[in-house]
């Protein structure tokens, strides 16, 4: 009697994620305990997330998904661990799990305020997912940070596992960061925290004022461990440049880092991923004007 075990199935591949996006809007739509569908354009907000492999990585382990439900808009960016076999899938699942749990509970409860109990939420689906994973599978590598945010007219809130970085930039240029890197004394980029099969440390949430006038801004460390102090105004910049347009924003400012060379040297030797989000005010309404 053969005492070898049955191999391991290979796993599905990993849709991009405008098909994830495409899938979990779907799978809304037919649910009719969701009251509120999610959307991928809203009359209130803009939001996109851009990404780019990089010249360095064999492939892209980053992750990120923005829609919006009523007049809620979501962000939620993975990074899987540098050099982990399954990095890029982690990323994948924690991702989609956060942004499934979003859905539902905001379309099923538009009016709810608690929203910081649905951000932590959406962080623990995320970690299940990844440990329902490794049981299943018992691959290993199964590793990610993860940020999360749900941006109301009036308030961030927001969880976030590993590095990276988030910020809100206000109207006069300010900058309140919200993403604090979470990595091993005396070292840029050994985690100290990342989910996983077993989640390693503990996620860092909390909630910051939104004000006419501000923009987010939230990506892995791709982006942010290689930018210096003259980024986030060179974004604010471009979106005035760009007239609001984050789409075009966010996807040239990540070209151009990907691109970027430091004589015979790659700049960002990662993958890059960058989300931006602005507030507009609905047709009609003339309450962020200041007076």
């Amino acid at each position: 009697m053969s005492t070898s075990s049955a191999p391991v199935a290979e796993p599905s591949p990993i849709p991009s994620p405008a098909e994830a996006m495409e899938r979990l809007v779907r799978l809304a739509a037919g649910n009719p305990d969701i009251i509120m569908k999610p959307t991928l354009k809203s009359e209130t907000w803009k939001a996109a997330v851009a990404t780019d492999k990089g010249q360095i990585r064999a492939d892209n382990q980053d992750y990120g998904l923005t829609f919006c439900v009523a007049d809620r808009c979501v962000v939620v960016i993975g990074d899987g661990v540098g050099g982990q076999p399954e990095g890029g899938r982690a990323s994948y699942l924690a991702v989609t799990a956060a942004a499934g749990q979003l859905m539902h509970y905001l379309g099923r409860h538009p009016q709810d305020e608690d929203l910081p109990a649905l951000v932590h939420q959406a962080m623990l689906s995320a970690a299940s997912a990844l440990t329902q994973e490794g049981a299943n599978t018992g691959r290993g590598g199964l590793r990610t940070t993860l940020i999360i945010v749900v941006a109301t007219p009036t308030a961030v809130f927001f969880s976030h596992i590993g590095d990276g970085g988030g910020a809100v930039v206000r109207a006069d240029g300010s900058v309140e960061q919200f993403v604090a890197p979470q990595t091993m004394p005396g070292t840029q980029n050994v985690l100290s925290a990342c989910l996983g099969p077993i989640t390693e440390g503990a996620p860092l949430s909390g909630r910051l004022p939104w004000r006419p006038g501000d923009f987010l801004m939230a990506g892995t460390d791709g982006v942010f461990s290689y930018v210096d102090q003259r980024f986030i105004p060179d974004i604010a910049a471009a979106l005035k440049t760009y007239q609001g347009d984050v789409e075009a924003v966010a996807a040239t400012a990540v070209r151009n880092l990907a691109e970027a060379m430091d004589g015979p040297f790659v700049c960002c030797e990662d993958n890059l991923t960058l989300a931006l989000v602005m507030h507009t005010a609905p047709a009609g309404d003339n309450s962020h004007v200041a007076h």
